[in-house]
């Protein structure tokens, strides 16, 4: 009987230990990392795989403790199959992981860049081996597969510092364009627009009934919101005088 319960009390304290050693040396790199100030996505990523390998080498020392050398070489042979059946199966899955990859070494966007991808448009809070996880305007989070960021274009707002800001006006036939297009200059000296960008007026659209105006400005991003919402209010009082 003690033949059987040593070994087996051997194999499980190996394994827990194995588990926490990796929750430990998980630990460790992070800080690590973040000492050498590795980038938060790449240094995620990194310490999530450091437990499950503890555990698989875990697992298969406590096999060895054992004497069931044949069962760790059939868990590396059923690692190996079952690879196998998962890349056939989750074809899906790896091309996330593929992507993520791919994410990762082109660095298309860092955390807290603003991007739109995916058909979702929010703040990068992670990026995982298969979602990359987006904080979205209405406070929900959105947890975007890969392979769909990396299918289509991928919009940084964040990566230049500023972003043009755009409002259009339409006008009348009749209207007097000379009129209409000094007024929109008018508007142009808001608080956080920039000088360089130039803001600038232009006529985007003549035609039909209507012809359309184009007042642009410059900011920076963190007062994007600010200043979008104080042209959009000079915009409408100021022709709103005009059509008195």
């Amino acid at each position: 009987m003690k033949e059987v319960l040593l070994p087996l009390v051997y194999a499980v304290a190996t394994l827990a230990g194995c588990v926490w050693l990796g929750g430990w040396l998980g630990r460790l790199l992070r800080h690590a990392l973040d000492r050498l100030r590795v980038d938060p996505l790449v240094a995620n990523l990194l310490v999530r795989l450091v437990r499950p390998l503890a555990v698989v080498i875990g697992l298969a020392a406590a096999l060895n403790l054992l004497g069931l050398d044949g069962a760790s070489t059939g868990l590396a042979a059923m690692l190996g199959g079952a690879s196998v059946a998962l890349g056939l199966g989750l074809k899906g899955y790896l091309s996330d992981v593929a992507a993520g990859t791919f994410l990762l070494t082109n660095r298309p966007f860092d955390r807290g860049d603003l991007v739109s991808v995916g058909g979702q448009t929010g703040v990068v809070v992670d990026l995982g081996l298969f979602t990359t996880r987006l904080d979205l305007a209405d406070g929900n989070t959105a947890f975007v597969p890969n392979s769909r960021v990396t299918a289509a274009p991928i919009l940084n707002f964040t990566d230049r510092g500023s972003r043009r800001l755009q409002v259009e006006v339409e006008l009348p036939r009749e209207a007097d364009l000379d009129a209409a297009m000094a007024t929109a200059r008018g508007v142009l000296e808001l608080p956080g627009v920039l000088s360089e960008p130039a803001p600038s007026v232009a006529l985007s659209q003549v035609g039909g009934a209507t012809s359309r105006l184009s007042i642009q400005v410059w900011a920076d991003n963190a007062d994007h919101d600010a200043v979008q919402t104080a042209l959009n209010s000079a915009v409408h009082r100021a022709f709103a005088r005009e059509a008195r």
